[in-house]
């Protein structure tokens, strides 16, 4: 009998589920920090844009496929993980989308304030609940203060 259950889908399916999450989470962590640094590190800065610019989409599909297969294959298995890897695959969508190609047309035109106003955008709601140093809640201060101070 116990032959019959280690064949049962079930230890099949986790061991898929586990498999797909581990592929998501390794290849995310290796192309972040071992992909993109080694290509900075070995290739001039304009080679290794142009690299990095033709692997993110891919990458982005990568992310997509994977954490939606992990949560297809968890849905029988844990709902609460299933739905989490499905928001990945759901939020990676508008990052490829919309993010990568807004911070690739300010990085072309030079606009580091431009990338911080991408990133400062995206915070929506939460930018004007930081609180003013006369107490309570006032607008948040840009960060192009920020850049001015790191020009040459």
């Amino acid at each position: 009998m116990e032959d019959l259950m280690w064949m049962s889908g079930g230890i099949w399916q986790q061991a898929a589920a586990m498999l797909a999450v581990g592929l998501l989470f390794g290849g995310m962590t290796l192309f972040s920090a071992g992909f993109a640094a080694i290509l900075f590190v070995s290739l001039p800065v304009d080679d290794a844009r142009r690299v990095i610019r033709r692997a993110f989409p891919p990458f982005y599909v990568w992310v997509v496929l994977t954490s939606a297969v992990a949560g297809i294959l968890l849905w029988s298995i844990d709902r609460f993980s299933a739905w989490l890897m499905l928001a990945v695959a759901i939020s990676t969508i508008p990052n490829r989308q919309i993010l990568m190609p807004a911070i690739n047309a300010a990085s072309d035109a030079g606009d580091k304030g431009g990338l911080c106003q991408i990133a400062w955008s995206i915070r929506g709601d939460y930018a004007n609940t930081y609180p003013s140093k006369r107490g309570g809640a006032g607008p948040a201060r840009s960060p192009r203060h920020l850049i001015k101070k790191l020009k040459p």
